[in-house]
Parts: C-alpha cells; sequence; structure tokens
C-alpha cells in the first residue's frame, strides 16, 4: 500500500479463482488495517475482525466477485470486504 493519505480508497476483486492468496500490507508496521470482512460459512454471514491487522488477505479459496476495500483516514487503513466462501477472506 502506498503512504498513508486520507481519502485513498483501494478495491480488490478476485476474478476467477486464484493460484495462491494475495496479500496486502500496509507500506510500514505503524499502518494497520481495522474493520470487518464478511465470509460466508453455510449460508451463514460470519465476520472476520481485523482490530490493529498486519494485512488483508483474498485467500486461495476465494471466489470469482469477492473483493476487500480499503479506506485511508491519514492515520489507518480501514478495511470491509466480502465473500461468498467461508475462508475467502482473512
Amino acid at each position: 500500500m502506498p503512504a498513508l493519505k486520507a481519502g485513498l480508497r483501494y478495491r480488490f476483486h478476485a476474478q476467477g479463482i486464484l493460484a495462491s492468496a494475495v496479500t496486502i500490507t500496509p507500506n510500514t508496521a505503524a499502518n494497520i488495517f481495522v474493520g470487518s470482512l464478511l465470509v460466508n460459512n453455510a449460508n451463514t454471514a460470519n465476520v472476520v475482525p481485523k482490530t490493529g491487522a498486519a494485512n488483508v488477505q483474498l485467500t486461495a479459496t476465494a471466489a470469482s466477485g469477492d473483493f476487500v476495500e480499503l479506506i485511508c483516514d491519514g492515520t489507518i487503513w480501514h478495511a470491509f470486504g466480502s465473500s461468498r466462501v467461508a475462508a475467502g477472506l482473512a
């Protein structure tokens, strides 16, 4: 990720089946991710919390259309996303 700057916004999508996990990390250890990722576990939404997380991941089991959106407030990255499979986001 680039240096922190209020208003930056990025959205990452899985297109097709991923060959391996895609890990998104901040440019320094101090730039942490906070937020919630929703995953579908047997047709029930489960939350993957991000509280001071070092990264956000679209896993190798992510399905086409799964996404993670990252928004910077100038201090940290706020993460939210959705996956239609139980382990699609981490």
